[in-house]
């Protein structure tokens, strides 16, 4: 539902699906049920990575910058982290560190 609301550029509601998928995540975490602990980091990578492409297209720059480091934190090489953070800092007049974050993804 989220994708489907981002691609009709209603990027608040989109958020607020994503936001309760992470929550709803983080409840199955939390119950240790049997679960594929990959498959789990990869659905809260993309869904934050959602968060955060919603973040900008909402004009919330500081919020998509710390939902990227975030993800950076543990994936310090997952380029639509640093490209989204890059895009966040440019809007933040951040240009030192967006300059940093290309340079880390050409590097990539």
């Amino acid at each position: 539902m989220g994708n489907n609301l981002f691609k009709e550029k209603c990027f608040g509601p989109a958020a607020a699906c994503y936001d309760e998928a992470c929550k709803l995540l983080g409840l199955v975490v939390g119950m240790k049920a049997s679960y594929d602990t990959n498959s789990m980091s990869d659905l809260a990578v993309s869904l934050n990575l959602n968060l955060a492409a919603c973040a900008l297209k909402l004009v919330e720059y500081e919020a998509a910058k710390d939902l990227c480091s975030m993800i950076l934190s543990s994936f310090s090489h997952n380029i639509k982290a640093l490209s989204r953070r890059n895009s966040a800092f440019m809007k933040l007049n951040k240009f030192l560190d967006a300059q940093s974050d290309f340079e880390e993804a050409l590097l990539v």
